[in-house]
């Protein structure tokens, strides 16, 4: 990292302490006002889409967005890349999100996840699957909109792993849409190698090369949504893999900014 890419790193990190703590009480004061579900009021949504949105721009984050869907019911499955999936996402499309336990425990930003109706769920419980599907059932019939990363971990973004049904069971339930999102980065007209968060990257770490950069772009594609209806759950993932893989794959083809996205944040 060269001496300027330092200096923007600790002045953004600043910034980005001092974004966290406001936003942390922000959402206490919601809490304490609304109720433990503020987050799903509408003055509670837009709290957190306006704070994601001052995120993109501490972080750097450039987001571009195609045909970002109404503020429905639905099940969004997304390929995963990094943690910037989740803010990404959520500058444009506010939702629910289903993170890794262990992400309760990253400093300041686990808790104010948790604070703003995160769920979490530890990957290797069989247990832990019935009963995060039951919530996800229950928050879509009650008109949420949940949005997952159903390879259960993240890959470098050149391609995916194969999305485990076992979550779709919800969205089946609910009786709900299924939107896939596709999300890639490119700098330089190349892949992002800096973006990815994978195999032993510590959280502080990456965070701090992102803090240094001058800007990361993500693209979300939202594809047409599926209604699972009585299709099994695997056909749905693999339907839901097939349309992001598409989307993915025409972004490879012209990486450059179409007309139909949106600059969305950043």
């Amino acid at each position: 990292m060269t001496g300027m890419s330092r200096r923007r790193a600790a002045l953004r990190a600043i910034k980005l302490v001092w974004h966290i703590l406001a936003g942390m009480m922000e959402a206490l004061s919601h809490r304490l006002r609304r109720g433990a579900d503020w987050h799903q009021a509408p003055k509670g949504r837009t709290a957190i889409s306006r704070w994601m949105q001052r995120l993109t721009r501490i972080l750097g984050l450039k987001v571009e967005a195609k045909q970002i869907p109404a503020d429905t019911p639905a099940l969004l499955v997304a390929n995963h890349i990094s943690w910037l999936d989740i803010i990404a996402i959520a500058s444009v499309c506010p939702a629910r999100f289903l993170a890794k336990d262990v992400v309760r425990g990253w400093p300041l930003i686990g808790a104010l996840m948790a604070l703003s109706g995160t769920l979490f769920i530890r990957r290797d419980s069989i247990t832990d699957l019935h009963a995060t599907n039951q919530t996800l059932t229950s928050a879509l019939r009650a008109g949420q909109r949940i949005a997952i990363f159903p390879e259960g971990t993240t890959t470098d973004g050149r391609d995916m792993k194969p999305f485990r049904p076992g979550l779709f069971e919800a969205a089946r339930q609910a009786a709900c849409e299924v939107q896939p999102v596709a999300v890639s980065y490119r700098r330089n007209g190349e892949f992002d190698a800096l973006a990815p968060f994978i195999d032993d990257d510590a959280f502080v770490t990456h965070l701090w090369r992102i803090l240094g950069a001058n800007e990361t772009h993500v693209r979300l594609h939202f594809c047409a949504p599926l209604l699972p209806s009585d299709a099994p759950r695997k056909a749905v993932a693999e339907a839901s893999q097939a349309h992001i893989r598409t989307a993915l794959n025409a972004r490879l083809e012209s990486p450059e900014l179409s007309n139909d996205f949106l600059i969305a944040s950043g």
